[in-house]
């Protein structure tokens, strides 16, 4: 299954003392993951990745998953759910990829996700 990631699933990853452990590691043993070039400038504006090998941590990370890059009427589509759903900006961009790919959604931030009624947010219980 091809799901949406958001940075949130990605940092609890880096962030584990047991990878195996973490929701990530969990889900690509049976599904695909896809960002955006958005969660890629989060993940690189943290602390962790001002290193050499912080950046080579991501860098690894991303040989695995599908990063997209948006376009205007992705950007456009951003805005307005930023607009009437008051997320963060990057939290949008990820809304509206998932949102143009029709696919849900996986984060452990549901709680601001649920707020865009369209958006399928992947179950994170059971895995």
């Amino acid at each position: 299954m091809r799901i949406v990631s958001d940075t949130s699933i990605l940092i609890d990853f880096l962030r584990t003392k047991l990878p195996e452990e973490s929701i990530y590691y969990k889900l690509i043993q049976e599904n695909y993951l896809i960002i955006s070039i958005i969660t890629v400038a989060e993940l690189f504006s943290g602390k962790s990745a001002q290193t050499k090998k912080g950046k080579e941590k991501l860098n690894d990370l991303f040989k695995g998953i599908e990063i997209r890059i948006p376009y205007m009427e992705d950007a456009v589509r951003a805005g307005e759910i930023r607009y009437k759903h008051q997320l963060s900006m990057a939290d949008a961009m990820v809304a509206a990829l998932a949102l143009k790919l029709n696919l849900p959604l996986v984060t452990l931030d549901q709680k601001s996700f649920e707020r865009i009624k369209s958006l399928d947010i992947f179950p994170l219980h059971g895995l």
